[in-house]
C-alpha cells in the first residue's frame, strides 16, 4: 500500500505502524537518491512526505495497483503542530527566522513566503498537493481528529490484517494554547484555500 504522509498529520505513528507494507518506506533507499536534495527536504525533513506527484515521478501507473491513503488535519492545528516541532527541532535557522520567534512571527512569514510563491517550504504546500493529482487521488482519507476511529474503519472496510488497531502515538508535539486574531486566521485561509475547499474545514 501507499502511505502519502503530510508533515504534522501523525505520520510518523502511522509510518511507524505499517513499517515496510508502506511502499514509500520499503524503497526509502530509492526516493533518497532522487528527493533527499530536493530544495522541500533540504537534507532535512524526511523524504518519507513525498508529494503525491513526486510520488508519481518514481512510481507511475503503478500505483492504480495498490491501495492509498493519507491523513488530514485542520490547517489551524496543523501549523500549530509546525511551529512547536520547529521550536523543539530548532528549524528556524533553515528560514532565517529568529529560534525564539513567536507564533505570529511565524504565520507571517508563512503568508510572506506564500505572497512571493516561495516553493521550498514544506509546511506552505497544501494537503491536497498529497491526495489529488491530476490523473489520481488516494483511495481513503482519514481525518487527524478522528484518526484512532477512521483507522479502526479502514482495516475493516478494506479488510487489511496484520496491523495494530490502536496507532502508536509517537513525535507528539507540546499541547499548548495558541492565540488566533482575525488577521492570522485571514492569512492562514488564503495560504490553505485549496485544504478549506477541498477537505471540508
Amino acid at each position: 500500500m501507499f502511505f502519502l504522509s503530510i508533515p504534522k498529520t501523525a505520520s510518523t505513528s502511522i509510518t511507524s505502524c505499517l513499517k515496510d507494507r508502506n511502499l514509500i518506506e520499503k524503497h526509502r533507499n530509492l526516493i533518497q537518491d532522487r528527493f533527499g536534495k530536493h530544495l522541500l527536504y533540504r537534507g532535512v525533513f524526511d523524504v518519507r512526505h513525498l508529494l503525491l506527484s513526486q510520488c508519481f515521478e518514481i512510481f507511475g501507473r503503478q500505483m492504480y495497483d495498490f491501495f492509498s491513503f493519507t491523513v488530514k488535519r485542520n490547517p489551524f492545528s496543523r501549523l500549530e503542530s509546525a511551529f512547536s516541532f520547529g521550536r523543539k527541532m530548532e528549524l528556524a535557522k533553515l528560514y532565517g527566522l529568529k529560534q525564539d520567534a513567536s507564533f505570529e512571527e511565524f504565520v507571517i512569514f508563512l503568508f510572506e513566503a506564500w505572497e512571493t510563491g516561495r516553493q521550498d517550504i514544506l509546511i506552505l504546500r497544501q494537503q491536497t498537493e498529497w491526495i489529488f493529482h491530476k490523473d489520481f487521488r488516494v483511495s481513503e482519507i482519514l481525518s487527524f481528529e478522528e484518526i484512532q476511529k477512521d483507522w479502526v474503519k479502514m482495516l475493516k472496510n478494506y479488510s487489511i490484517n496484520g496491523l495494530s488497531i490502536e496507532i502508536p502515538w509517537e513525535n507528539r508535539s507540546e499541547k499548548k494554547a495558541f492565540s488566533w486574531s482575525k488577521d492570522l486566521k485571514n492569512k492562514v485561509e488564503k495560504i490553505y484555500s485549496k485544504d478549506f475547499e477541498l477537505l471540508g474545514y
